[in-house]
């Protein structure tokens, strides 16, 4: 943990001691097995946007990236709903979160629809 940051309260719950190494870890498991299981065309684009000083501007990288025509998406449900909140006003994080919350539900709807039918119902 941090003991620099303004809400770190002490080492109160041991549980929570290795909590960050422990986060750190998985991730280098990951990008361990990533760089393992990519060919030598692929390239790989780690970044953080927490933790480095002040925030003076937003880059959405998705958005510079399809801008370029580095990017394109397959059109779905999900990319149309997160399209039309971006153009109605929503920022693209609030964006994500609504539709991340919406296709939450969805799925849990679906999930007690499955069990209680008889057919089988695929998901998107």
């Amino acid at each position: 943990m941090n003991k620099n940051h303004h809400l770190y309260k002490g080492e109160s719950d041991p549980k929570y001691k290795n909590a960050i190494l422990n986060i750190y870890k998985k991730v280098d498991e990951f990008l361990n097995w990533l760089l393992e299981n990519i060919n030598n065309n692929t390239t790989i684009i780690l970044m953080s946007d927490y933790g480095f000083g002040p925030l003076h501007k937003n880059l959405y990288s998705n958005n510079w990236l399809k801008s370029k025509e580095h990017l394109s998406y397959k059109r779905n449900p999900v990319r149309i709903i997160g399209t039309v909140l971006i153009k109605s006003g929503f920022s693209p994080g609030n964006s994500c979160e609504l539709v991340i919350d919406f296709v939450g539900k969805f799925y849990d709807f679906l999930d007690a629809v499955k069990r209680r039918s008889p057919f089988t119902i695929r998901a998107l």
